[in-house]
């Protein structure tokens, strides 16, 4: 039942990042009913050590956690081509070319959703991650490190 919730909870969940709060909340909203369901909580229990318990990471997390493992994809060579992103490099070599960070594009004219896209928010949420996060080599390692450091910090 859990990995049903989670399968429909995910789906698409990298188009949040250029949804509203109000929007998030509602889904948020969701995810929490379906953490009580699941657990067997009323609806009085306070659903943080619920979602603790489940190691399910609240919404707003979870579509970082989906950016963040495409931008991570940047650096292997296995992001599609449509989703291309840029990455920060000099032409000379200084020490910052080892660091891996994601350069955004110019910014756009459009104030409501240009500075939600995804090509606006991968940067912001790659160059956020600390740097021994982002030197992992592998994905599988990537994610599951990223996802102890999202846990970390929302739960502390």
């Amino acid at each position: 039942m859990s990995a049903l919730v989670i399968s429909r909870l995910d789906y698409c969940n990298a188009l949040l990042a250029s949804a509203s709060q109000d929007q998030i909340n509602r889904l948020q909203m969701i995810q929490n009913h379906a953490a009580r369901v699941v657990m067997r909580k009323r609806i009085r229990d306070h659903i943080t050590p619920v979602l603790h318990e489940l190691h399910w990471l609240p919404i707003e997390y979870r579509y970082k956690f989906k950016i963040a493992t495409l931008a991570y994809r940047q650096f292997q060579g296995s992001l599609p081509s449509y989703l291309g992103l840029n990455s920060r490099e000099c032409s000379r070599d200084v020490r910052s070319n080892s660091e891996k960070r994601l350069h955004p594009p110019k910014k756009t004219n459009l104030k409501t959703v240009g500075g939600r896209t995804f090509k606006q928010i991968a940067p912001k949420i790659w160059n956020s991650l600390p740097d021994d996060l982002k030197s992992v080599d592998s994905l599988p390692l990537f994610k599951r490190k990223l996802k102890t450091y999202f846990f970390r910090e929302h739960f502390g």
